[in-house]
């Protein structure tokens, strides 16, 4: 991805942002908002979305927030949109804190540790073919209510659910496979 254009305050309106990055992809050069350059969603009044759509491929796993490609933005994404990866790798969206909306299109099967780490959504909803979910992929998701875990997953990780106290867990039978510790 070489140059993205957008999200930018031009004759006084805020436009929106819209990255879309195939998984495994690496993300050079610069990122414009408007006329000016910026951050992905920077506008001049800081009042634009910013979306990032994840779309096939096989998206890698970070072993810190600091070695996700969209680092720089993780505070501004609003959206997120993941279609035809199977997975959802290590950190891909820990930190992303103004998330509004995320949709998780249905080729996902795994959810990869930390992904999701503290996001402010009230509920989230799995894709039906999800597997496994990593450890502490949804730690202190505070606000999060709800969730439905899919019947085929099989695999939960430790922690997965850590500080979500007030968090109903709908539960399969088809669970092989999880710690001891999930809410820990």
């Amino acid at each position: 991805l070489a140059n993205v254009y957008g999200g930018g305050t031009q004759g006084g309106t805020t436009t929106n942002t819209t990255v879309t990055i195939e998984a495994g992809a690496v993300i050079t050069g610069n990122v414009y908002g408007g006329a000016h350059k910026a951050t992905v969603g920077n506008t001049a009044d800081n009042s634009g979305t910013t979306t990032v759509n994840i779309v096939g491929g096989t998206m890698d796993d970070w072993e810190t927030v600091e070695d996700v490609p969209w680092k720089e933005y993780m505070s501004k994404i609003t959206k997120i949109t993941i279609e035809g990866t199977q997975n959802i790798g290590k950190n891909a969206f820990n930190g992303a804190s103004s998330i509004q909306s995320i949709t998780i299109g249905e080729s996902v099967t795994s959810i990869g540790d930390y992904s999701f780490k503290g996001f402010p959504l009230t509920t989230i909803s799995l894709p039906s073919q999800l597997k496994s979910i990593g450890m502490n992929s949804f730690e202190n998701c505070l606000k999060l209510t709800e969730i439905q875990i899919p019947n085929e997953v099989t695999i939960i990780g430790e922690y997965s659910f850590k500080g979500c106290t007030s968090t109903k867990v709908y539960w399969p039978v088809s669970i092989t496979t999880s710690s001891n510790n999930i809410f820990e």
